[in-house]
């Protein structure tokens, strides 16, 4: 409005009013720079909303709370279908690294688990047997990946449901198929900062390892 003023004083009487020209050129550009500065604004914000942690539809109750690990179907924890089967899945054939995932999961240090193998070699399927076998009372936090979500806010979403559902034990942030970019920050999260109740369980493509090193604290 206040530029639609002074461009009307202008041509005051049919005479060139230089003051008033001058100010409507100067109220023009300041008016189209406070336009683009909130059009930014509001991408920034719309930006930082989509950016948070999001549940994967089927971890995802009608509360809209993670569901618990016992409620899941193996689909929703992102193993294929077996094509021997017709039901879906066939029967689990047990592994030797059984043992190691039972003794990982019931210990007092469970913090976090990394079950590695090739592509297609049943680490998804062996992590979640594993998981729904000793961690059933656990919410399974399961995010949709997103690079611009970092893992330390997963990290914290998880920790806020564990305080905010009293019939869970705890809760898994679930990471199946890390990326080489999330494999790395996964390298430099500090485990000491994992709040109490939160476990990371995560699957990884060996196939995907070359050049990549984890921490000697995990």
């Amino acid at each position: 409005m206040a530029v639609s003023v002074s461009a009307n004083q202008v041509l005051n009487g049919g005479v060139w009013n230089l003051p008033w020209l001058v100010g409507a050129i100067v109220l023009a550009i300041f008016a189209e720079a406070l336009s683009m500065w909130l059009e930014v604004g509001s991408r920034t914000d719309s930006c930082e909303a989509a950016a948070r942690p999001m549940l994967l539809p089927g971890l995802l109750a009608q509360d809209g709370m993670p569901l618990l690990l016992a409620n899941v179907s193996l689909d929703d924890l992102g193993v294929h279908p077996s094509r021997f089967s017709t039901e879906g899945h066939s029967p689990y054939i047990r592994r030797e690294a059984d043992a190691l995932l039972a003794a990982a999961l019931t210990g007092d240090e469970k913090r976090l688990v990394i079950v590695e193998g090739p592509r297609l070699a049943g680490a998804t399927r062996t992590l979640a047997a594993a998981a729904q076998a000793y961690l059933p009372e656990y919410l399974v936090a399961g995010f949709l990946d997103d690079p611009r979500v970092l893992l330390a806010d997963m990290v914290s979403r998880a920790a806020q449901w564990v305080s905010s559902v009293e019939e869970a034990a705890g809760a898994v942030v679930w990471l199946d198929g890390l990326s080489p970019d999330r494999f790395t920050e996964l390298a430099r999260f500090s485990l000491d900062d994992l709040p109490s109740g939160v476990l990371l369980l995560a699957t990884f493509d060996s196939g995907e390892r070359e050049g990549l090193r984890m921490s000697a604290s995990m």
